[in-house]
């Protein structure tokens, strides 16, 4: 047993040793062309999923229990109990069941031990969604037939397992359901990508291939760049969710009618957000093409207490979290430097500018300049004072980043694209 335990250790020193020059990407497919047998299945396996989670929450020393051992639970019916076999359930995916609500115990831990008022973790009226281990399920590429084998479940035919690359290791997956259907969150790790080298303050004939970018988020232009693009876009509630929320006020709690409005509310909802991902995918290939993005990390949920139905529709929580993660080279300011109130010219520290005023004008210089433009060159040089001295503090746009950004951002008719003076 001491001798496992030994080679338990090593592989996990090795595994993090390895993670170090990773990072990980997740990659969603979608399972089609389910049969009515699968579907139930599958079905099934969500229903499985709440039982078994309510029955562990109803007793957390259960989590004691060797949980992929278990086959049968109680679960509740009416105002009674019931056994209900776990018939589709693997072995693994019960582990990894159990060790999901450990961590919602860990998360509620210290939300009390920094001082918050937190409950017991509550019964789940709904689970859509399904942990699996790298060791519950297969990716198989059969030429153009890729499929993917889920423990106990079966095997399907995946759309999008192209997207994963060659060399990524498979950490784990999540089995979701979704208004539109059922997909596969494959988590993986790739090697990170290596940053382009900063240039040295002291040569500025390296800075010539080097091109850096401060990116401000806002609310009336959602990004202005500090090469003077600004972008905008805005993801509004439709018309047929305001009617479906309608509905659904007049509709009975507990009937099948109120669950089918809910059902479509959800599928406007999923429509919505898959829109805002288009918009971030695309803002987030744009900045791709700098060696460095700077920006400064405001706080998007203050702004939700002030401005929420603008915050919400804007999507800036998601983007600047993805700015954080998926970008090679990102260099943040504080978040409490007033890039909006400094000039980008002189550096003079103006008295505060009020928001209608869409034109910054400094006190002491007598310099003008857009707002935003002006805020996005202050995060640059705050976040790296270097770009002042390598010259790189008052980029332009050219020609072919004007082509690059129309061929980006063109496809989606929702971003709108133009330029600061």
């Amino acid at each position: 047993m001491g001798a496992k335990n030994e080679k338990i250790k090593a592989s996990l020193a090795e595994t993090r040793a390895r993670r170090e020059n990773q990072r990980p990407r997740t990659f969603v497919l979608k399972l089609q062309n389910l049969s009515k047998n699968k579907e139930r299945t599958l079905e099934r396996a969500f229903l499985e999923a709440k039982w078994l989670t309510n029955w562990i929450i109803a007793d957390i020393e259960r989590l004691q229990l060797p949980l992929n051992k278990v086959h049968e639970v109680e679960a509740k019916a009416g105002d009674a109990l019931e056994p209900c076999k776990l018939r589709v359930l693997g072995a693994q995916v019960k582990q990894r069941i159990g060790r999901r609500i450990q961590e919602d115990l860990r998360g509620l831990h210290a939300l009390k031990q920094n001082g918050h008022k937190v409950g017991r973790l509550g019964f789940k009226r709904r689970v859509d969604a399904i942990p699996f281990s790298n060791q519950a399920f297969t990716l198989r590429s059969r030429g153009k037939e890729n499929r993917v084998h889920l423990q106990k479940l079966g095997e399907f035919r995946a759309l999008g397992l192209h997207q994963i690359p060659q060399k990524a290791e498979v950490a784990n997956a999540v089995l979701v359901r979704k208004p539109s259907g059922h997909y596969l969150h494959v988590t993986v790790y790739v090697p990170k990508d290596e940053p382009k080298p900063l240039p040295d303050p002291g040569n500025p004939n390296q800075a010539t291939d080097f091109k850096a970018v401060g990116v401000d988020l806002g609310l009336k232009n959602q990004a202005a760049l500090s090469n003077g693009f600004v972008l905008r876009w805005r993801v509004r509630e439709t018309d047929r969710l305001k009617k479906l929320q309608r509905k659904l006020s007049r509709k009975k709690k507990g009937s099948k009618n109120r669950e089918h409005v809910v059902h479509r509310i959800r599928r406007e909802h999923e429509k919505l957000r898959w829109i805002k991902q288009d918009i971030r995918n695309r803002v987030l290939a744009l900045l791709r093409q700098y060696d460095l993005v700077a920006v400064q990390p405001d706080r998007i949920k203050g702004w939700q207490a002030l401005w929420g139905g603008k915050v919400q529709g804007a999507a800036l929580g998601g983007l600047l979290e993805a700015l954080r993660t998926r970008l090679p080279t990102l260099v943040a300011t504080e978040r409490n430097a007033p890039t909006t109130r400094t000039c980008s010219s002189c550096g003079h520290l103006n008295p505060k500018v009020p928001l209608d005023r869409r034109v910054f004008t400094c006190e002491a210089c007598g310099f003008r300049i857009d707002r935003d433009l002006n805020a996005a060159l202050n995060v640059l040089t705050m976040a790296w004072p270097a770009a002042r001295a390598l010259g790189l503090d008052r980029p332009e746009v050219t020609p072919l980043e004007w082509e690059a950004a129309g061929r980006i951002l063109g496809p989606n008719p929702r971003i709108r694209l133009s330029h600061a003076t």
